[in-house]
This record gives C-alpha cells, sequence and structure tokens, in this order.
C-alpha cells in the first residue's frame, strides 16, 4: 500500500474530535481540490511503500484514520484486510475512513468458508462544494446509504465551506442524507477564523435540523497548518 505518512495527533474533525488517533495517510488522490491542505499527497507517484503489517505496527493508538490522498483509491481488496486487522480482536482499534464521496465504499467479500464479515469503520464522507473545484463528483446514491444506528454504524457528512455557493449547495444535497447521520458544517480554514464565524452566524439564522453540527479543525486551531499534526 502506498503510504504518505503515519504519524499520532489529535483528532481536529468530526465526533472523534479531540481523541488520540493515528493517521494513516495514503498517497495518491483524482479528486484534486483548489484548497487540499495536504497536497504532497495527491500524486501517486510520492509516497512509501509498506506491508498491512507494517502499517498495522505503526498504529498505536485507540482510534485510527485512514485519510489522504484518497483512501478508497487503495487497492480495496488490501483495505479490506487492513481495516479488519485493526478492527479484529488482537487490536481492537476504532477506524475510521476519511473519503472525499468520489469513490463507491469498500464492498465486503465473501471468505472461502462462506462466511462475509462486515467491515467496522466509519466513513467520514467529505461532500465537494463548488469552491473545491473537484475533478470528479460526489456519489450521490453512495451518501445516500450511509447509516448512522448510534451503535454499530458511525457514518458522518462533512460539507467544508467558503463562500455562499457553497451554502447553497450544501443545502440542495443535504436532503439526500439519512437525517440520522450526523452533518457537519466546517469552514475553510483562515488564520483570523473570519469563515468560522461566517459560518456561525449563517447557522443560526437557518436554524438547521438536529442532525447537523458546526465543526471546526481542532489542530490547526493548536498547531496552525503544520504537517504531521
Amino acid at each position: 500500500m502506498r503510504v504518505s505518512e503515519i504519524f499520532d495527533s489529535i483528532q481536529g474533525e468530526g465526533l472523534n474530535s479531540g481523541l488520540m488517533t493515528t493517521f494513516v495517510r495514503f498517497q495518491g488522490c483524482s479528486v484534486g481540490c483548489e484548497w487540499c491542505d495536504t497536497k504532497y499527497a495527491q500524486s501517486f507517484e510520492g509516497g512509501t511503500e509498506m506491508s498491512i503489517e507494517d502499517i498495522a505496527a505503526r498504529c498505536t493508538q485507540p482510534y485510527v484514520c485512514l485519510t489522504g490522498g484518497e483512501p478508497l483509491e487503495q487497492d480495496n481488496d488490501e483495505l479490506r484486510v487492513l481495516i479488519r486487522k485493526l478492527t479484529g480482536w488482537e487490536l481492537s482499534k476504532d477506524v475510521s475512513i476519511e473519503t472525499s464521496g468520489c469513490f463507491p465504499k469498500i464492498k465486503e467479500k465473501r471468505e472461502a468458508d462462506g462466511f462475509t464479515p462486515p467491515i467496522s469503520a466509519t466513513y467520514v464522507w467529505d461532500v465537494k462544494c463548488p469552491s473545491a473545484k473537484a475533478r470528479l463528483p460526489t456519489l450521490m446514491e453512495e451518501l445516500r446509504r450511509l447509516e448512522y444506528d448510534g451503535d454499530s454504524y458511525f457514518d458522518q457528512v462533512k460539507f467544508v465551506m467558503r463562500d455562499d455557493r457553497d451554502w447553497d449547495y450544501m443545502r440542495e444535497v443535504l436532503p439526500f442524507v439519512n437525517p440520522e447521520v450526523p452533518v457537519i458544517l466546517q469552514p475553510v480554514y483562515d488564520k483570523n477564523h473570519v469563515h468560522l464565524k461566517e459560518l456561525a452566524e449563517m447557522m443560526l439564522k437557518w436554524g438547521p435540523p438536529p442532525n447537523v453540527r458546526l465543526g471546526y479543525q481542532l489542530h490547526k486551531l493548536i498547531w496552525g497548518n503544520r504537517r504531521g499534526k
């Protein structure tokens, strides 16, 4: 598997914000968002080839975030094996997958004994708003299938927004999301937090559904836009 970096930090986004997490950043992404803050992980030529065993051995925290790049552009069979290894009884990690939402979820695969073990991972579906200028579209049918029951499924949706077009797009897409699935509205990071204040004011005027909340990049609030944090 092609890996850009592995590091421990505090999860700064989503429902696991504030938790100690090992981040596995895969190398390669075809989506090409304009305001991507990890452009060094976009090229498929960089990074280091690592085995599943070596990756798992570096995951020392109870929470593991598979990110990128785009993790779902890695070999799905290898991803499936890695997730099962991390979440199995020996390691018992809580795994999340940070994805652009432009690629299908990992398909479950029947084993030789006929058993099809589930893939126990949270999908964080980062819907690409217009300001991202993504080269690939969000898969709306996959978005509809995201689940959350407060126990075994913890899928969540994230909208990173910069302007009014993004806000309007979010309002158009929101009806496609299961109302039980948590939705995080997050501003594009700026060091003066102007976008955060604007987004908070817009939410107060709107009165969002109960599954919608305001989010921010806690790690950038602490360290700024530093690699490995």
